[in-house]
């Protein structure tokens, strides 16, 4: 098991309509541990067409999960319940890899 440290990524939103749009963002998740929890903001926008924002994508890891695994979220785009378009966000997991021996990181020891 590991634990991971809670993710801010930030992705491109734009509106490719012809009109004015109010946009819901929607997260999906995909096989995403039950007690992460993953937010969005803004989660809606009004764009004029052509025009693009920067939405943040939060992602709060729950309990240590299975080392290796790469869970992930969907994040979409509706205008009026249809679905524009959206991005994965994987989120890896990172294995245990043993001591090779090769490497040393020597820490200095302070005393009081």
């Amino acid at each position: 098991m590991a634990q991971i440290n809670a993710t801010h990524t930030t992705i491109q939103l734009g509106n490719p309509l012809t009109q004015t749009a109010t946009i819901e963002i929607r997260v999906r998740p995909i096989d995403l541990p039950a007690d992460w929890v993953v937010g969005v903001f803004p989660a809606q926008v009004t764009l004029l067409p052509g025009e693009q924002i920067t939405v943040t994508v939060s992602i709060v890891p729950g309990a240590p999960a299975p080392q290796g695994i790469t869970p992930s979220v969907a994040i979409e785009g509706y205008v009026n319940g249809q679905l524009l378009g959206g991005v994965a966000d994987d989120i890896v997991v990172p294995r245990y890899m043993p001591f090779d021996g090769k490497w040393h990181v020597y820490f200095p020891v302070m005393q009081r």
